[in-house]
């Protein structure tokens, strides 16, 4: 397998990465995402899960306590999930209420990362994504 590359605008914020969502009829529903390397596991924003018919109910973003942008409250097995060329089958990720001003679906943490090497090169604003 060879080296996948994703390009990133350096100017932004954040480094901002597309993922799709496959539900059990295999239709893809694609996101917007945040790399968040000190982040263990991937959170998915509910009204992004919610939208795309996999999560019933949301808890709103009035629940999140002062201080704090997220709130984590459930986990979820999810169908297919596809980032930077990787797939992951039936695999369970975090519930979260994200503030709305956020405007993303997902904070991506590293273990969508265990499969493969992921180099970020600011000065190629490239995503490099490699096999072990």
């Amino acid at each position: 397998m060879h080296k996948r590359l994703f390009p990133f605008d350096s100017q932004k914020h954040h480094i901002c990465l597309e993922f799709a969502i496959s539900d059990s009829n295999d239709i893809a529903r694609y996101g917007l995402g945040i790399l968040d390397t000190g982040a263990p596991r991937t959170e998915f924003s509910d009204i992004f899960l919610n939208h795309i018919g996999l999560l019933e109910t949301v808890i709103g973003d009035e629940a999140v306590p002062h201080g704090q942008q997220t709130l984590k409250y459930r986990k979820l097995e999810v169908p297919s999930v596809e980032i930077c060329g990787y797939h992951f089958r039936n695999a369970e990720f975090i519930v979260s209420t994200f503030e709305r001003t956020w405007g993303v679906d997902a904070l991506i943490g590293l273990d969508l990362f265990r499969k493969c090497r992921i180099t970020i090169d600011y000065r190629r604003e490239m995503i490099i994504a490699e096999p072990y």
